[in-house]
């Protein structure tokens, strides 16, 4: 599962950052306010800072689903719930809806990769030992 996990983190970095090239390449800057505070552009850093956090947050979440009776359904579901309700904090922190909407582009971007190559680790029921090559 982690040579599974890493591959999926690298695609998820990957894609952030050309979804943040794409944004900056049309002019739109990512703006943020966090916490209140005094709105500052976002650094390339805190990409794969941010990246890397909801991989671990996720192959964690793998990690606990396998004991459960359909762990790569289940993860797919709750990775799906997570997805959605990231979509509320862009517009919460963002100066414009163009920056907002190119944030939840970007969590898509991370989070497809990270869904595809865990869920693929996640064996279809319980009683699988390994994953299915067909599902």
């Amino acid at each position: 599962m982690i040579k599974r996990w890493l591959l999926g983190l690298v695609v998820a970095i990957v894609a952030a950052y050309v979804v943040y090239g794409v944004a900056r390449a049309t002019g739109e800057e990512i703006v943020v306010a966090a916490g209140g505070g005094e709105p500052v552009a976002v650094p390339p850093v805190a990409i794969a800072f941010a990246t890397i956090v909801g991989a671990v947050g996720a192959l964690l979440v793998a990690l606990l689903l396998r004991r459960v009776a359909k762990p790569r359904q289940t993860f797919l579901i709750v990775a799906v719930v997570v997805l959605v309700l990231s979509f509320i904090q862009p517009f919460t922190a963002t100066d414009t809806v163009a920056a907002g909407i190119w944030l939840c582009v970007m969590h898509v971007a991370v989070a497809v990769p990270l869904m595809y190559f865990l869920g693929q680790a996640l064996p279809v029921t319980k009683k699988d030992r390994a994953p299915s090559v067909t599902a």
